[in-house]
């Protein structure tokens, strides 16, 4: 279950940074400790060379070893790429050399798998583009692709929660509205909207397949964001579904999209130009499965040379785009779809009792934080990489991205998000395409309806629009608009809106507490209310309602800092929890957990001693609880909205009124 006791899970044992500058190639010398890419494998050495993708090392007793490059790990191969790099220019010619001739460039070295590594291969343009004529079955069809790349571990890490946020602001661009042509039949329906890594370009998939027909094809729109222009198009045969686009806008990653379990299982590369397109590669990512584990559920790009998959099974596979070998793979939860941070360099993933954090270059799992039970989530970073929203079912979490804190917990029932939770700033996040949450207010704010697909890119939120046999279009505004904040001033005035506002009467009820806590509670709450600009008394419109409850006994595992391998207990989790109630329906509500992610041990005390000391009710936590500050009824809607929210707009291709 889930915990708001942030001071309790995200104590460590030790936190550390270990900062390492490559100033001079004087670091070639030193022995150092290189570990190949199963992390199994590690020998004391320094560096020699690197000829061909062959790495030289030396041992201390003068013996020489060799090593492909791309069997090491990812960061040795990193250190050799910053060493190659830092290097300066041999003043040395061999006589062969003439010394009035330039030298070329040396070309011999293989590319690291890092995503600084250049591309072996050019990366087609809308300009300059050569027409691929290799159709599925050709040349480049890879199907037998090789999955024998490291198995990461997901594991609590050795050291807490701790990131810093980027210091640039993210791209802005301006609110627009892109034409896009008219959809090719009554039955093409669009298949999802993407936006390349840097926020430049948007892609938006349709598919076709009259009813009776064995045949599809598949079209392609892409949106050149700053310029406010379509940029590219092309159709394909087969019916296809959109995963990312490239960041030159040229290249689109595609998932085979049959009906059926097992039919979403093929990744293509294809070519987008500016009035045409062709396929590239393709590959089954997990051919050794069946059924649904077998299908593509999500993909990126990760740079210019690699690029993620993750199965419906949950298995994430990280591939070198060049030979479509595995880098590294990693178990997350089935039905879920990771997000990548807005400066590339984490992966956020759940496994269904955690969220977790993985570090892209590295391959490894830097921090890691329990939650509650969720079905079907979508996890989600923020425009500025502040926070991290994870929705699913009937709850959106918010984190505070440096430190893993919980920020919000906003139950939003009677929406559908399936699998879309967008951020159109760092504090608002809209949910199933199209209802604006408030989380500073922990308010359904808006619903705009009419979009089919709806993403965050460059600070402003794009909605994919049709109309009909009329062109269609992508539609862009930055959201909320001054008219919306208006309108939610104009209701926090009104007498009924809210039933929980600044000065409502709130009636607390601490009769499901524990009798050791009960009257420290009750106090703790009426407090914390009064903080929050609301008043306590017997006659209150609006119920809190607190309880404790002792729970099913588990197992959980530690890492032990220092130390290989984990470590495994029973326990009890003492759970505590608050709900607001407003005639006999629960509008708002969230609850903490006894047993704590990260530990920190007293001098002589063992994890069991712990253990043992945290099975009990955390009562302390209802005196730090984040109240909501607004609440609305739970069957007030405005016009045709199903969801009670303080407004409503209809969009249209013309834009968001």
């Amino acid at each position: 279950m889930f915990s708001m006791n942030v001071a309790r899970w995200f104590l460590a044992v030790f936190v550390f940074s270990i900062a390492t500058s490559l100033a001079s190639t004087s670091y070639a010398a030193d022995l150092r400790t290189w570990t190949d890419l199963t992390g199994k494998v590690k020998v004391q050495a320094k560096f020699v060379s690197n000829e061909n993708g062959k790495v030289t090392l030396q041992k201390a007793d003068g013996a020489e070893l060799e090593i492909d490059l791309k069997k090491l790990s990812l960061s040795d191969q990193k250190f050799i790429a910053d060493l190659e790099k830092n290097a300066p220019e041999n003043p040395f010619k061999s006589k062969e050399d003439s010394p009035f001739k330039t030298k070329p460039k040396e070309t011999t070295t293989k590319p690291s798998t890092t995503t600084t590594k250049p591309s072996t291969t050019t990366k087609p343009t809308t300009t300059t583009k050569p027409k691929e004529t290799t159709r599925p079955g050709g040349s480049n069809k890879l199907t037998n692709t090789r999955n024998d790349g490291k198995v990461v571990a997901v594991t609590q890490p050795d050291k807490a929660w701790k990131f810093d946020v980027p210091a640039e602001a993210p791209l802005r661009l301006k609110g627009a509205v892109i034409p896009t042509p008219k959809k090719a039949d009554f039955f093409e329906g669009a298949k999802g909207l993407v936006a390349s890594p840097n926020g430049k370009y948007a892609m938006i998939g349709y598919s076709l397949q009259k009813p009776g027909s064995q045949s599809a094809t598949s079209r392609l729109v892409v949106c050149d964001l700053e310029s406010g222009k379509m940029s590219g198009e092309g159709v394909e045969e087969g019916k296809f579904a959109p995963l990312a686009i490239h960041n030159d806008g040229s290249q689109a990653l595609m998932k085979r999209d049959e009906f059926g379990f097992g039919n979403q299982d093929r990744v293509e590369v294809w070519n987008v130009g500016a009035d045409d397109s062709s396929k590239g590669k393709s590959w089954i990512p997990y051919s050794a499965t069946t059924g649904g584990n077998r299908d593509v559920a999500w993909g990126s790009f990760l740079g210019d040379d690699r690029v993620a998959t993750v199965s419906g099974g949950g298995k994430l596979i990280v591939w070198d785009l060049d030979d479509l070998k595995a880098i590294y793979s990693m178990d997350m939860m089935g039905g879920s779809k990771p997000a990548i941070s807005p400066d590339q360099k984490w992966l956020a993933f759940t496994t269904g009792k955690e969220v977790g954090i993985l570090d892209l270059a590295a391959g490894e799992v830097v921090a890691m934080v329990t939650t509650p039970q969720v079905q079907f989530p979508a996890l989600a970073f923020s425009p500025g990489q502040k926070r991290l929203g994870l929705a699913a079912f009937d709850r959106l979490f918010v984190w505070d991205f440096s430190n893993g804190e919980l920020y919000r917990e906003i139950p939003y029932q009677g929406i559908h998000v399936g699998g879309n939770l967008t951020w159109p700033s760092d504090d608002h996040v809209l949910l199933g395409n199209r209802y604006l949450i408030d989380l500073e207010n922990q308010v359904k704010l808006w619903d705009y309806q009419g979009a089919e697909f709806a993403q965050q890119f460059g600070g402003v939120t794009w909605f994919v629009m049709s109309d009909g046999e009329k062109p269609g279009a992508l539609v862009g505004a930055q959201l909320p608009a001054a008219s919306v904040k208006d309108a939610l001033a104009k209701a926090m005035s009104a007498p009924d809106f809210f039933v929980l506002k600044p000065g409502t009467i709130v009636k607390v009820d601490v009769s499901g507490v524990d009798a050791a806590g009960k009257d420290f509670v009750e106090k703790a709450l009426i407090a914390r209310l009064k903080e929050a600009g609301f008043d306590a008394g017997p006659s209150g419109s609006i119920d809190l309602i607190a309880q404790t409850e002792v729970g099913q006994q588990r197992q959980i595992s530690y890492r032990t800092f220092g130390r290989l391998g984990v470590e495994t207990y029973n326990v009890r989790d003492y759970y505590s929890r608050v709900k607001f109630v407003y005639q006999g329906k629960d509008v708002w509500q969230t609850q903490v957990g006894s047993v704590p992610g990260f530990v920190r041990l007293a001098e002589g005390e063992t994890m069991e001693q712990f253990l043992r000391k945290s099975e009990k009710f955390n009562f302390d936590w209802f005196g730090k609880l984040d109240m909501p500050k607004l609440l609305q009824k739970p069957s007030q809607a405005v016009g045709n909205s199903p969801v009670a929210t303080v407004g409503v707009t209809k969009l249209s291709t013309s834009g968001v009124r």
